[in-house]
């Protein structure tokens, strides 16, 4: 499998189409929600395992390189490459050609499309195609705005702008094989309209539809729109898991690959709910931690491992809060966060503090009266599972 670390976004736009209500803010950095919009998409796309993304600008580029450079911002290291002018976005990446990996994801800085980034990671014949553009289904009352593709058999086969209300557009969001840079040599150009094009012949340009919410702030009615709706605009319900007994079996402390052994359809489960637009939480008590049994790297190596095998079967976790909590751990430290412990709602108020959680439509699965009372307390449904369940039936029923 091809390894897919980095992003790298176009942030270079001078947003000519907004002057009047950017105030000379460029796009990316116009506060949304008392966050600068590069800040939402980043925090975005890191749910899904990248480790890294390049922000690609020049229009007051400075102002980028100060605020994100050689930064981390929502677990990704940030780069910033400033162009001295306006290359394009085709030669803007040529710019950055020697920091980019072999893959990576491409976006454009100024839009919002949240699809499930694992099942595009997943779908891509990389063998065969050179590019896997996402589209998106879309109604719009601009005709002229976007580019839309014709697509046959998933393959690219002609870029055109519709005169039709429902249209299925170039979102900007793709993943690219840096193969397609190597005989290219023109700066100044798109990377839409120029390259994407050229490579319509070859037939190596993969397209998968999504059907999913997407926003362009690059006009002033959708700025103005977002700003007014973005807590409606990203609500989701979630489903918050418990780990050992749900996910995996619990054989007691478990901390090693060797011990982490999968419950029956788990994996599909999971892929079925992001699939779904729900966020997926794992909320676990770790005492193990504090008792000293392990440490908090294990933890931490054993879930990024688990992460990894979710993200190459299409599917991801938004996020993972345990306790280490022990009230007679030996370590002061293990001895405080005692609210974090379920059933305490510590680690509820957690991600509701970090994600835009629509609490009426979300739920707690658990296998114990811990899981149950913590359901109880932070006023969720529950959902109960024993080690004959199959967790893919049981979530099916909650999205009826």
């Amino acid at each position: 499998m091809y390894k897919l670390n980095q992003i790298v976004i176009f942030c270079g736009g001078f947003g000519t189409r907004l002057k009047t209500v950017s105030k000379g803010v460029p796009k990316s950095l116009i506060p949304i929600n008392n966050k600068n919009f590069i800040e939402i998409l980043l925090k975005n796309l890191s749910r899904f395992n990248f480790t890294k993304a390049i922000l690609l600008c020049h229009y007051k580029g400075s102002i980028f390189y100060k605020k994100y450079h050689n930064k981390k911002i929502k677990g990704l290291y940030v780069k910033c490459i400033i162009e001295k002018k306006a290359l394009g976005t085709l030669g803007s990446l040529l710019n950055a050609k020697k920091q980019l990996d072999q893959f990576f994801l491409l976006t454009n800085g100024d839009t919002f499309f949240d699809i499930n980034i694992s099942d595009l990671y997943k779908k891509f014949n990389y063998k065969k195609n050179l590019l896997l553009l996402a589209a998106g289904k879309i109604k719009t009352g601009d005709k002229y705005r976007y580019q839309n593709f014709l697509i046959k058999r998933g393959i690219l086969k002609k870029i055109f702008y519709s005169t039709n209300k429902n249209q299925v557009i170039n979102s900007g969001l793709c993943i690219v094989n840096k193969k397609i840079l190597k005989n290219v040599n023109k700066k100044g150009v798109s990377f839409d309209k120029n390259l994407i094009q050229s490579l319509i012949p070859t037939k190596k340009v993969q397209v998968e539809i999504y059907n999913k919410k997407f926003i362009d702030i690059g006009v002033p009615n959708d700025l103005k729109f977002l700003k007014k709706n973005f807590q409606n605009f990203t609500k989701k319900p979630a489903i918050f898991l418990d780990r050992d007994g749900v996910i995996n079996y619990d054989y007691g402390y478990v901390h090693k690959k060797k011990n982490f052994v999968l419950k029956k359809k788990v994996v599909e489960a999971i892929k079925y709910l992001n699939d779904r637009n729900y966020y997926v939480f794992v909320v676990s008590n770790q005492s193990g931690i504090g008792r000293g049994y392990y440490t908090t790297k294990d933890v931490e190596n054993l879930h990024k491992w688990f992460k990894s095998i979710l993200i190459n079967n299409g599917a991801f976790l938004d996020d993972i809060f345990y306790a280490p909590y022990y009230r007679k751990s030996k370590k002061s430290f293990f001895r405080k966060g005692s609210f974090l412990r379920k059933p305490n709602i510590g680690m509820i108020n957690k991600a509701k503090k970090k994600w835009n959680i629509d609490i009426k439509k979300s739920y707690v699965i658990g296998d114990s009266d811990v899981d149950k009372n913590l359901a109880r307390n932070a006023k969720l449904k529950y959902l109960p599972v024993n080690n004959n369940s199959n967790l893919l039936s049981i979530v099916k029923k909650i999205c009826e």
